[in-house]
């Protein structure tokens, strides 16, 4: 299960802000349901603690829904475990077990406490996550690409017009005129207005923006194939952004 952060919740995924409050709270609460499919977890009763269930009947939940279960097996879903035997005050100690990550997200979402029902709707908020981290995905890898390969048709320009091809700057140039284009702000500029720390600016930016941004870098490689001189590839990116992305420019 991906663990997401609140900054991309609801910058790149866009969900709404008592959504984002909802994942960020589960994360915390339940670690163990954040484990990759195919580990274990290592404590069902840690599990039943954390929901909020009555720990007094812990023995009699146990058997009605582990031992008992028809649909999760012994020593393929779950492994009972014995801590010790006998407490501080000389009673046995209740056990434990270790169950697959699929058992454990089934134990959680059929309880009927306060935090089962943040599991599921937690589990919901999941699958609309990782639907629009799959969304988010898609557009970036070949936008990654897609920059690659302009960086390499400035290289190309850089030779017809004898620049230096080596200097940085024709290529902060070229990612910047898209961005200021499209958004109005340089990548510096973006950093600052979302408020994130590292270098990968597109990282935190939307699914539509990144979309857009893909789609200017293409036409952007066209016209420097057609060796434009880049005050007029500007004004034509500039032009294109007017007429399909006015709503990504930030006005503030």
């Amino acid at each position: 299960m991906e663990k997401f952060t609140k900054q991309f919740l609801s910058e790149v995924l866009q969900l709404k802000e008592d959504d984002v409050k909802l994942v960020m709270e589960c994360q915390r609460k339940f670690p163990e349901l954040l484990v990759n499919e195919g580990e274990r977890i290592n404590s069902a009763r840690q599990l039943y603690i954390e929901l909020g269930m009555d720990e007094s009947n812990w023995s009699k939940w146990y058997k009605k829904n582990i031992l008992n279960n028809d649909f999760f097996k012994e020593n393929v879903d779950w492994e009972a475990l014995v801590l010790g035997t006998t407490t501080e005050k000389g009673g046995r100690l209740a056990k434990d077990f270790t169950i697959s990550l699929e058992f454990a997200k089934h134990l959680a979402m059929m309880g009927r406490t306060e935090n089962s029902h943040k599991v599921r709707s937690y589990f919901i908020l999941m699958e609309k996550a990782v639907k629009c981290m799959q969304d988010h995905l898609i557009i970036r890898e070949p936008e990654k690409q897609g920059y690659n390969e302009m960086k390499q048709h400035i290289m190309n320009w850089c030779d017809l017009n004898n620049y230096d091809k080596t200097l940085d700057i024709f290529y902060t140039r070229e990612a910047n005129m898209l961005n200021e284009c499209l958004t109005g702000k340089t990548a510096l500029e973006l950093k600052a207005h979302i408020g994130f720390r590292d270098r990968e600016t597109r990282e935190h930016l939307t699914i539509e923006t990144n979309k857009a941004l893909y789609e200017l870098q293409l036409l952007n490689s066209s016209l420097l194939i057609a060796n434009m001189s880049f005050d007029a590839r500007k004004e034509i990116i500039k032009t294109t952004c007017k007429v399909k992305y006015t709503n990504l420019y930030i006005k503030n």
